[in-house]
């Protein structure tokens, strides 16, 4: 399966962190990592949204220090429709 701009799951890891750096217990990807042990390169890769796959123990790791549901880390974004074909019309002969 090739990776394409139609991704029809999302990561929200970058906007958990951003609404997180605002209040009373800031946490940066920095941070994250130190508290997680999964590198810094993996989690700016989940939060840029520029992984295809992660393993369950990096989703478990995520999900028990930010304190959610691998729900509210993902998110189901349905395929845009396909643009109706432009069939070119018969000619009679």
């Amino acid at each position: 399966m090739s990776q394409d701009a139609t991704m029809a799951v999302e990561w929200r890891l970058g906007k958990i962190l951003a609404q997180r750096a605002s209040g009373a217990d800031p946490l940066s990807q920095s941070e994250l990592a130190r508290r997680t042990g999964i590198s810094f390169t993996t989690i700016n890769a989940i939060a840029q949204g520029n992984t295809a796959r992660v393993d369950r123990a990096t989703l478990n790791a995520l999900c028990r220090e930010l304190r959610v549901t691998p729900g509210d880390l993902l998110v189901y974004v349905p395929d845009a429709p396909a643009p109706p074909s432009k069939r070119r019309k018969s000619v009679d002969a």
